[in-house]
């Protein structure tokens, strides 16, 4: 499945701060490289790019490429095009009704512009999917739809389940096979962000729940879940007895089945967003689902924030890192830099899982003591520059003659 180019979509990026909400895929590993290179604007990173095509890896180039066009909001009536153009491709290739496509996200919730577009393709047998994705993604590339691939997900390995709190040590975790894909309708020269999200029967509900979105509603529902004593992901619902998650999944027909299990009332998709009427029936504050420091590393834990830049693997974390505006995360990594410093004077060395960023960060720290130890050295000849005044002023005093 290779991934396409395009050379539509470029825009001027001009002064926008790497650090801006706006660039989603800025992750703390990514972040911390750049600002340790001295790059602060999305201008400034295209420059080191074309100097350096190593810096970004391929998903970044295509965030970067297409930064102009895929921060605009789409209106609904365009997403809709892009789910009759998928769909209608997808009905090609598989005319037997072998496979349901939805629109989810915020299109499903009724809005009028939408950040992306969110397709949920599920196969109306009882199998994962195994020979029906590439065709897809094949068939969209060939046709110029999909011009550009981010990148997709694959099964891992986790030793804890954030999201659920199961432990699933040495369990392969089978998460939604999602495209992250840059698509353009035919006809238009405006590129769009589209996910291509393949999801297998028994998970439809869950997943058609959670993909709804929104994100609040999901993080609210999904604690509600816990202190009723369920865990609900995007994959299935289970309960929690005699101290463990359930390994059987309760089966929901319905995103109905779902609250009627939790005890709450139906909200229809259009509905699901974390309004205080909905906070109240989950009896939550809004300070239960808002992003909180503490689900950052603590200040002076260097080996926590260690692997917070060095792995885009916690949730939690990274929630709270988007969350974030720039001047804050500027305070992140700088707090952290200090805290390599302090390793560094305590330990003679700075150890960091990721031996690449470890070499940049140790490079920015002595370029910092550098010119921390020139600053000084300046004002110093500042300070001789000033006694020599003196003393030249002292010296005339002395040999100039009074006058009556």
């Amino acid at each position: 499945m290779a991934a396409a180019s395009s050379s539509g979509g470029a825009a001027d990026i001009g002064s926008t701060d790497i650090l801006s909400k706006d660039i989603k895929w800025m992750f703390p590993p990514l972040a911390l490289q750049l600002y340790c290179k001295g790059i602060n604007t999305l201008a400034e990173l295209q420059a080191a790019l074309d100097e350096d095509p190593h810096l970004l890896d391929a998903g970044q180039k295509v965030w970067l490429k297409h930064h102009g066009d895929i921060v605009k909001p789409i209106p609904r009536a365009e997403v809709e095009q892009h789910f009759n153009y998928i769909k209608g491709t997808v009905e090609k290739l598989f005319p037997n009704n072998e496979l349901e496509v939805m629109c989810v996200g915020s299109y499903r919730r009724l809005k009028d512009t939408c950040g992306d577009v969110d397709i949920f393709i599920v196969p109306n047998h009882d199998n994962y999917f195994e020979t029906e994705i590439e065709p897809i993604v094949e068939r969209l590339q060939s046709d110029g739809y999909l011009v550009d691939i981010i990148g997709q997900t694959e099964k891992y390995y986790l030793g804890h389940d954030d999201l659920s709190g199961r432990n699933v040590d040495k369990e392969v975790y089978q998460c939604p096979h999602t495209v992250f894909g840059i698509g353009r309708l035919p006809g238009t020269n405006i590129n769009r962000r589209v996910d291509l999200i393949f999801q297998p029967k028994k998970e439809k509900t869950c997943g058609l729940l959670y993909f709804t979105g929104s994100r609040d509603f999901n993080t609210a529902i999904a604690k509600f879940a816990s202190r009723q004593g369920y865990t609900l992901n995007n994959k299935n619902l289970y309960k929690y007895e005699g101290g463990a998650y359930s390994s059987e999944h309760i089966a929901c027909a319905s995103e109905k089945d779902i609250f009627d299990r939790l005890q709450l009332p139906y909200m229809a998709p259009e509905e699901r967003e974390a309004t205080d009427e909905f906070l109240k029936k989950c009896n939550f504050t809004r300070d239960d689902i808002e992003f909180d420091e503490l689900t950052l590393p603590h200040p002076d834990d260097k080996e926590e924030w260690d692997c917070f830049f060095c792995y885009n693997s916690n949730r939690a974390h990274m929630t709270a890192w988007r969350k974030l505006d720039a001047q804050r995360k500027k305070n992140v990594i700088e707090n952290f830099l200090v805290l390599c410093l302090d390793e560094i004077v305590a330990k003679g060395e700075l150890s960091l899982r990721d031996k690449h960023l470890e070499g940049l960060v140790l490079a920015h720290i002595q370029g910092f003591l550098e010119s921390q130890e020139m600053q000084v050295d300046e004002d110093e000849d500042d300070d001789d520059g000033d006694d020599d005044d003196d003393e030249e002023e002292e010296s005339e005093e002395e040999t100039r003659t009074p006058t009556d």
